[in-house]
């Protein structure tokens, strides 16, 4: 993990990771939602503030001790001309987790005399949309809108990233009932907004206009099977946005409309929109035009040159797919025990994934291997650091992947921070179907211990693929015991890629017609467990640049099969299986059981000397056997 020497001074804080007293900051997991007022305004007004408020999650600052915060917004006079004159109707403000106590107040600098308050309530994990009781009229002068309150120690503020609030974005903390003076800290000098904006009415605001700033089709699609055309609409203009139609069109077939009704986008806020269920007939690529038109009904727009965008789509028999996850972690990481969690939480509806890891980016440990530390070539950047992963070795910076320093990530490697983001970046790999295929075939000798590996697949289109291609396969294991900082106990590592079979940057794959196949040998040391260890093999392109080397196509398996937890065995149950804590305790008659996690992955055994078993939270599965009887138990340790 990197530390600059600017968080290293400022002591108070935990910047982007980094340990220290006081201020914490830490991603959310949580989506932010739009939480409307219940009173009707003006759908005329332009949008006041720093933040963002199309972000797709917050990163918020709080600290370890119950407090009373403030957090303020100011503009200064030279930056508020546009706004002079208009009415403050409405006051948006992001909220990261639960704050009591709370009540707004508006003055002309962040701890002046308020010429404004109001008691208010907030919802914790989205923006709040507040009417105010009387319009505030802005005048040519300084303005700060602030809000204050009780949080309970940990508790994480509305703050987003960016820095175009610089110098003028602030926190304000003590010690919850305390009636000392406040401490402040610029949180805008640490690239990051606080989550407040005003919306002002005024006579003249009457543009309306929307930007369709993105769209997202996949690249090759089977032919006959359904996708989604997923989009984007940005308000540019004072008029709020209450439908839209999504017009689509695909090669030479009729144009299709989509209506979206029954929304509220004000201005320099967003929609996304999804259409399900398209499909194609014929094995061609074919252009896709998408355009937002009628807005509000029929609502004449200032500007109409960007409401369309386009893409092809190579239609055919591909391949299914799934997408390669590597994630770069390591033992010593303070923040990579949040980041495995966050993973965790995606992954459990995305099955399509295979996630390895490697122990490299923020020192290393007894996992390390030195293809691990190859690997961080993919950073395409000196400084490394985990938490951090990529994903089919693409370069998402498009779609907002950035690097610690908050910044577009230079390589397909990015940090890890909130649910929301993740789940976009894997999504939007997971549309696709590939070019070609990859089967694994094993064979383990435990007499020996040796493992044969036969990776095999074939490609219809392997004139169309104008990239040399390279075949890697990774020897993967499950379950080490171990250490992890920020875990207290023995931790579990999984996904840890334990050898590479193939050469570390791959072997280069002939195809012999429309098929390939090649072979691997390797005896598997005594010290991994053959039962929890898998294999991964994927299809990469290979190139001298770190965002060259696409991954096309991926498989595993397991060398030993997985027990199922879809549902509990039943039988006659003679012990109380439940979760104390942090331990899965087991009450009663047993000669034996296995703990297994949420992938079927065995955890620990344990005969009956013993009734509890330490466990990280998630998901287990308990067979439990006495005698000639087992049954099985789901259990959740939180």
């Amino acid at each position: 993990m990197k530390r600059s020497l600017l968080f290293l001074l400022l002591t108070q804080f935990l910047i982007g990771g980094v340990c220290a007293q006081g201020l914490i900051r830490s991603a959310s997991t949580t989506k932010p939602e739009i939480y409307p007022s219940a009173v009707a305004s003006s759908t005329q007004a332009k949008t006041l503030g720093y933040a963002d408020p199309t972000t797709k999650g917050f990163t918020g600052v709080g600290l370890a001790f119950d407090s009373d915060f403030i957090l303020a917004m100011v503009i200064p006079a030279d930056q508020i001309s546009d706004f002079v004159g208009g009415k403050l109707t409405k006051v948006f403000i992001g909220v990261d987790n639960e704050v009591t106590n709370t009540q707004l107040y508006i003055a002309k600098t962040k701890g002046g005399t308020p010429l404004y308050t109001q008691d208010i309530t907030l919802k914790s994990g989205g923006w709040n949309e507040i009417v105010l009781d009387e319009p505030f009229t802005i005048e040519d002068d300084n303005l700060a809108i602030c809000y204050k309150g009780t949080a309970v120690a940990r508790t994480q503020f509305g703050v987003v990233s960016g820095s175009e609030g610089t110098n003028n974005c602030w926190i304000a903390y003590r010690n919850a009932g305390s009636t000392s003076m406040y401490s402040w800290a610029n949180l805008s000098s640490h690239n990051s907004n606080t989550a407040i904006l005003g919306s002002v009415e005024r006579d003249d605001y009457t543009t309306c206009n929307v930007d369709f700033t993105s769209m997202s089709v996949p690249s090759l699609q089977k032919t006959n099977t359904g996708f989604s055309i997923k989009g984007t609409v940005y308000n540019t203009a004072a008029t709020t946005i209450n439908s839209f139609d999504v017009v689509y069109k695909v090669g030479d077939n009729d144009p299709i409309t989509v209506p979206v009704e029954n929304i509220n986008v004000y201005n320099r806020f967003a929609k996304d929109f999804v259409i399900d269920n398209v499909t194609v007939a014929e094995e061609s690529t074919l252009p896709i035009e998408v355009t937002i038109s009628n807005i509000n009904g029929g609502v004449k727009e200032d500007d109409i040159t960007d409401n369309t965008l386009a893409n092809e789509i190579r239609f055919g028999d591909f391949y299914n797919k799934r997408v390669l996850l590597e994630h770069f972690t390591t033992s010593p990481c303070p923040n990579c025990y949040p980041a495995h969690l966050k993973w965790e939480s995606v992954l459990e509806t995305r099955p399509n994934v295979i996630m390895v890891a490697h122990h490299s980016g923020y020192q290393s440990d007894e996992m390390t291997i030195d293809a691990h530390n190859s690997y961080l070539w993919f950073y395409n950047s000196p400084a490394v650091y985990a938490p951090a992963s990529m994903l089919d070795r693409t370069n998402l910076s498009s779609l907002g992947a950035i690097n610690s320093s908050n910044k577009p990530a230079e390589g397909p490697v990015f940090a890890v921070r909130t649910l929301e983001q993740l789940a976009l970046f894997t999504d939007s790999l997971s549309d696709n179907y590939a070019f070609a295929s990859v089967n694994i075939d094993k064979n383990y000798n435990p007499a020996n211990r040796k493992l044969n590996v036969t990776v095999s697949g074939e490609s219809r289109f392997v004139s169309e693929i104008n990239k040399d291609l390279n075949l890697t396969v990774y020897l993967v294991e499950d379950s080490i015991k171990g250490t992890q900082s920020g875990v207290s106990g023995a931790y579990y590592h999984n996904h840890v890629v334990r050898a590479v079979l193939s050469g570390v940057w791959g072997d280069a794959v002939s195809f012999d017609g429309d098929t390939y196949s090649a072979t691997y040998s390797f005896n598997i040391p005594a010290n991994m467990d053959v039962n929890q260890m898998s294999i991964a093999a994927f299809l990469s392109a290979y190139d001298s640049e770190p965002n060259g080397c696409k991954v096309y196509n991926a498989e595993s398996v397991y060398i030993e099969e997985k027990m199922s937890i879809s549902d509990p065995q039943v039988d006659e149950k003679t012990a109380y299986v439940h979760a104390e804590g942090s331990s899965i305790v087991i009450d009663g008659e047993f000669t034996s059981a296995q703990i297994y996690d949420a992938m079927g992955r065995l955890i620990k055994s344990i005969n009956n000397t013993t009734n509890s078993v330490s466990a990280n939270s998630g998901l287990y599965i308990v067979k439990v056997t006495n005698g000639n009887k087992q049954f099985t138990e789901k259990v959740i340790v939180r």
